[in-house]
């Protein structure tokens, strides 16, 4: 079966703009139009793309066909969450509706009443695979380089591709030059690295350092900011208002809201009082008046359905006891909960409880252990 979404023309016309070439890995919409292996991924974003009105149809379709892996992949999240929403029993889903002049990317209406759902994708695994992609890169190059020292690359940033001719001409050069122990190289592709070489050690001998890629304040950042973004028409409309995330970060996302784990692994949950006063305002603290309104944060995971041909997301919740408006999970279809309350305990990676309400959980449980 043919999708109309990715037809022969489209897929023509991203396989000729995004072809590997001197890619450090194929962008994440290239392997998405023409793997085998997403086909029944291509379908179903076919299917969901029929459900939702014509401006979200659009914004999705722009999105999802760009070069950029972020905006790609902050797309297809917010579709794959659209579709697992739509599991909630008794769920009408609306995307971007405009209440009071605004507009999260969903609202939940069920017999219980309405649910704000904002959606935030963190880019931190894309760099992850830029990184990872050009370490290979350096590898392979370094086999073909004569060389008898100590040398190490470390990766200051990783760009989407790399020009092997130009840097292997950079690199010899510099090798032959015996007067220089270090070597800064940078390209318009976005790549930054500083290869530094040990004379001393007559060996031929290559490693990789990098910075961890993960960056907590920036991720803090974010999800502060998304915190407060509808806090006010959380408050108006007297409804949950949950975080939704991509990838399940949940040691960061903990770290971000409440702090570093102990040596022990707990965190202990401080409370302020409702002014939020002994609170920064860098802090998410559901005591505080701009974020109080937070009732859970959603941790999605991506996995693949073998059996489908696509990739599903399955979610894991935390639940904050104090916030103002409550939520009733137990109709999430999610794979573990933990609540969190302030001021009262410290809580472990063994609070979290296994609820299994995922249909799919069987199955991504699976995908762990291969």
């Amino acid at each position: 079966m043919c999708s109309a979404l990715f037809d022969a023309r489209t897929v023509s016309k991203i396989a000729k703009r995004d072809a590997p070439g001197t890619l450090i890995s194929p962008t994440e919409i290239y392997n998405l139009a023409t793997s085998p292996a997403r086909v029944g991924e291509r379908l179903a974003l076919d299917c969901i793309m029929s459900q939702v009105c014509f401006t979200t149809a659009c914004r999705w379709k722009n999105d999802l066909f760009r070069k950029d892996d972020g905006v790609h992949s902050g797309a297809w999240f917010e579709m794959m969450l659209y579709e697992w929403l739509q599991r909630i029993p008794n769920a009408a889903i609306r995307t971007s509706p405009n209440i009071n002049g605004v507009s999260p990317d969903f609202l939940v209406e069920t017999s219980d009443g309405k649910i704000l759902v904002e959606a935030f994708f963190s880019c931190e695994k894309v760099d992850q695979r830029r990184v990872d992609g050009l370490q290979r890169r350096l590898f392979e190059l370094f086999g073909k380089i004569k060389h008898d020292s100590a040398v190490c690359a470390h990766v200051i940033c990783a760009g989407n591709r790399l020009n092997s001719e130009h840097l292997c001409t950079v690199l010899s050069q510099w090798l032959n030059n015996k007067g220089h122990s270090s070597c800064n190289y940078a390209d318009n592709f976005g790549n930054n690295i500083l290869f530094s070489a040990d004379p001393s050690i007559s060996k031929a001998i290559f490693t990789i350092s990098g910075a961890r890629p993960i960056c907590q304040e920036r991720l803090r950042k974010r999800v502060i900011e998304k915190a407060r973004k509808y806090t006010a028409l959380a408050r108006t409309l007297k409804c949950p208002f949950v975080l939704a995330t991509l990838p399940d970060y949940r040691s960061y996302i903990l770290d971000s809201l409440f702090g570093s784990a102990t040596k022990s692994g707990a965190r202990h949950i401080k409370s302020v009082d409702p002014a939020g006063r002994g609170s920064s305002d860098n802090n998410l603290n559901v005591h505080n008046d701009s974020t109080r309104y937070v009732s859970g944060i959603l941790l999605f995971n991506r996995w693949y359905d073998r059996d489908n041909k696509r990739r599903r997301v399955s979610a894991n919740y935390i639940s904050l006891h104090d916030a103002a408006h409550k939520l009733k999970w137990t109709d999430l279809p999610v794979c573990q909960m933990l609540v969190v309350k302030q001021g009262e305990n410290t809580y472990r990676e063994a609070d979290w409880q296994e609820v299994n309400n995922d249909k799919y959980h069987a199955a991504f449980l699976q995908t762990l252990q291969h």
